[in-house]
C-alpha cells in the first residue's frame, strides 16, 4: 500500500468515534523507535535539558546563598523576598513571551538565547557590590528560567518518538530535580568558604556555557521547519533521529506526511469552516486521495490562516478553538503549584525547624536527602511514563500527596501544648495528668512523621505531578497554536508558584500549620477528581493522534 494512502488512512482512522484511548493504540511506524538505537537522540536530550538543571539550580540555590547575604549586607525582610520572588516573577514573563519567540525564530534559537541570557545574569549574581545589582541579576536569571522551562519539553517533544516522548521529556524534568538538589549540596559545601554566595551564584554560568556550545550542533524541530515549508530540512533530520530504524526512508516519507497532513487540516478549520478533521479527507474518494502528489500536502492553501501553520500571530478565536486543551494543560501546571510542592521544596528547612527536629545546620543538611526524594520519584516516573501511561500515574501521585500532606498536618498538630505534657515535670507544673503511653510515644516519633511525610510527598510528586504535567502541555496543543499555548501554561505555573511560595507562612498564621498542610491535601484529592473525569490518556500516540482525541471531545 502507498505510504501516503496508509498515512491517510491511519488519520482518518484516529478520528473515527473509536473511544480506546489507552496506551499502545496503533502509531505510525515511522513513530516507533528502539529505546537504545538513537546515541544522537539522547545526546541531543541532554544538552537540552541541562536547560532543566538550570531551572533547578538557579531557583534552589538561593535559599543558601541568601543565609550568607543577609548578614554580609544587613538585608531586610523585603529586600530578602524581592531576591527570592524576583526571579519568580521574571521567569513567569519569560514564559509569557517565549511563545511567540519560538513561533518566529524556532525552539532552537529560542535555547541559544536561553542559554547566553543564563550566563549573563550568572556573572552579575557573582559580581554583583550591592541589593540594586544582585536584583538584577536574579531578574536576568529569571527570564532565562522562563525561557527554558517553556521551550525545552517543547523542543523534547517534537523530536522524540511516540513511544518515547514521555520518557525524553521526564529526563528534562528529572534534571531539574538534580539541579535542586545541587544547589543544596553546593549550598552546604561552599556556606563555610569565604564570599561562598558568590560562587554559589556563579557557578550557575558554567552549565549554561556548555549547554551554549552544545545547542550549535542541534538541528531544528522538524515540525517548525515543515511549517515553515524547510521540508527537506525537515527529512535530514528526521533521519538523525530516526537512525537505525527498518525502512528508514519510508518512514521518514509517512512521518513527514503525517505532520503536512495534520497541517493541512488545520489549515481547512483556520479559515472559519466548522466541520470535524476528517470531513477534509474522509470526503474525498480513495482515487482522489491516492492520487494526491506530496507537493499538494506540503504547501498549505494560500487562503490559509498564516496561525493555522505555526507562522502567524494565534488570536483569541485560535485559543478558543483549542480550549479543550488550553484548560487540561493550565489546570495541570496550576494544581502542581497548589498542591503546595515549592512550600516544601523552598521552606524545607524552616518546616524542619518549625517541628523542632534538628539544629539550624542539621536541618539544612537533612534537607538534601528530602530534595533527593522528589529525583527519585521523577526517575520512577521516567521509567513507567510511557510504560503505564499519564493517567495513571498522576491518579497516584495525588492520592500519594494527599496522604502524606495529611501526615505533615498531623504531625504538626502534636507540635506546642500538646506534646509538652510528654514531659511530667511540664504536666505537674501545668497541673494536667501526663499524657497516656499511646500519645507519648507519637510525640516522641513527632520528627520521624515530620521527616518521613516530606520524603513521602516528594517521592510521590515526583512520581507523577513533576513529570506529567510538562509531557502533557508538550504534546496536547495543535501545531498552530503549540508555542503560544505552552507559554501560557507556563506562564499559569510561575505565577501560581510566586503566589503560594509568598503566602506559605502568611497562611500558617491564618488557618495554622497543620491546617496549611491540609488545604493543600484537600486541593491533591479535588485535582484528582477532576483529572479522573476530564484528561484522555496520550501515551504511545503521536503528536497529531492526540489532536484527534480532542477534537472527538469537542
Amino acid at each position: 500500500m502507498p505510504i501516503k494512502q496508509r498515512q491517510i488512512e491511519m488519520i482518518d482512522t484516529t478520528t473515527q468515534h473509536s473511544q480506546d484511548e489507552r496506551p499502545g493504540a496503533p502509531l505510525l511506524a515511522s513513530r516507533r523507535c528502539s529505546p537504545t538505537g538513537n546515541v544522537y537522540l539522547y545526546s541531543l536530550t541532554a544538552v537540552a535539558s541541562i536547560g532543566g538543571f538550570l531551572f533547578g539550580y538557579d531557583t534552589g540555590v538561593v535559599s543558601g546563598a541568601m543565609a550568607l547575604i543577609r548578614a554580609a549586607w544587613n538585608l531586610n525582610d523585603v529586600q530578602h523576598e524581592a531576591i527570592v520572588s524576583s526571579t519568580t516573577g521574571l521567569a513567569a514573563i519569560g514564559a509569557m513571551s517565549s511563545g511567540t519567540a519560538n513561533r518566529l525564530f524556532g525552539r532552537k534559537p529560542v535555547l541559544l538565547a536561553a542559554a547566553v541570557v543564563f550566563t549573563i545574569g550568572a556573572v552579575v549574581m557573582g559580581i554583583a557590590q550591592d541589593f540594586g545589582q544582585l536584583l538584577v541579576g536574579r531578574c536576568i536569571v529569571g527570564y532565562a528560567i522562563g525561557f527554558a522551562s517553556s521551550t525545552v519539553p517543547l523542543y523534547l517533544a517534537e523530536l522524540a518518538p511516540a513511544n518515547m516522548r514521555g520518557l525524553l521529556v521526564s529526563v528534562n524534568n528529572s534534571c531539574i530535580v538534580i539541579g535542586q538538589v545541587s544547589a543544596a549540596i553546593v549550598d552546604g559545601l561552599l556556606s563555610g568558604a569565604p564570599n561562598g554566595w558568590r560562587w554559589m551564584l556563579g557557578l550557575g554560568g558554567v552549565p549554561s556555557v556548555i549547554q551554549f556550545v552544545g545547542l550549535l550542533c542541534l538541528p531544528e524541530s522538524p515540525r517548525w521547519l515543515i511549517s515553515r515549508g524547510k521540508t527537506e530540512q525537515a527529512r535530514i533530520v528526521l533521519q538523525k533521529l530516526r537512525r537505525g530504524a527498518p525502512e528508514l526512508e519510508q518512514m521518514v516519507d509517512a512521518e513527514v506526511e503525517e505532520i503536512q497532513t495534520s497541517l493541512a487540516l488545520a489549515n481547512g478549520t483556520a479559515g472559519g469552516t466548522q466541520q470535524g478533521r476528517t470531513s477534509t479527507l474522509s470526503v474525498m474518494p480513495q482515487q482522489q486521495q491516492t492520487s494526491s502528489t506530496s507537493t499538494e500536502m506540503a504547501a498549505p492553501p494560500p487562503s490559509a490562516s498564516a496561525a493555522s501553520d505555526g507562522s502567524g500571530a494565534v488570536t483569541l478565536r485560535d485559543l478558543w478553538e483549542v480550549r479543550k486543551q488550553l484548560i487540561l494543560g493550565v489546570g495541570l501546571l496550576t494544581l502542581q503549584q497548589l498542591i503546595g510542592i515549592n512550600t516544601i521544596m523552598y521552606y524545607s528547612v524552616s518546616i524542619l525547624l518549625q517541628a523542632k527536629v534538628a539544629s539550624v545546620q542539621m536541618s539544612i543538611w537533612l534537607a538534601v536527602p528530602v530534595a533527593a526524594a522528589q529525583l527519585v520519584g521523577c526517575l520512577i516516573g521516567g521509567a513507567l511514563i510511557d510504560r503505564v501511561g499519564r493517567r495513571p500515574l498522576v491518579l497516584f501521585s495525588l492520592t500519594g500527596a494527599a496522604v502524606s500532606l495529611a501526615l505533615e498536618g498531623a504531625a504538626f498538630t502534636l507540635d506546642g501544648a500538646v506534646c509538652e505534657l510528654s514531659n511530667s515535670t511540664t504536666a505537674a507544673a501545668l497541673d494536667e495528668p501526663p499524657l497516656s503511653p499511646a500519645l507519648k510515644g507519637l510525640c516522641d516519633a513527632k520528627g520521624y512523621v515530620t521527616v518521613g511525610a516530606m520524603v513521602l510527598y516528594l517521592l510521590c510528586f515526583g512520581i507523577g505531578m513533576s513529570p506529567v504535567p510538562w509531557a502533557i502541555n508538550s504534546e496536547i496543543y495543535p501545531l498552530r497554536v503549540r508555542t503560544a499555548c505552552v507559554g501560557i501554561a507556563t506562564a499559569a505555573n510561575w505565577i501560581t508558584n510566586f503566589i503560594v511560595a509568598a503566602t506559605f507562612l502568611s497562611l500558617q498564621d491564618l488557618v495554622s500549620k497543620p491546617g496549611a498542610f491540609w488545604l493543600y491535601g484537600g486541593v491533591a484529592v479535588l485535582g484528582a477528581i477532576w483529572l479522573w473525569r476530564a484528561m484522555p490518556e496520550t501515551a504511545g500516540r503521536s503528536l497529531e493522534q492526540i489532536e484527534a482525541i480532542f477534537d472527538r471531545r469537542t
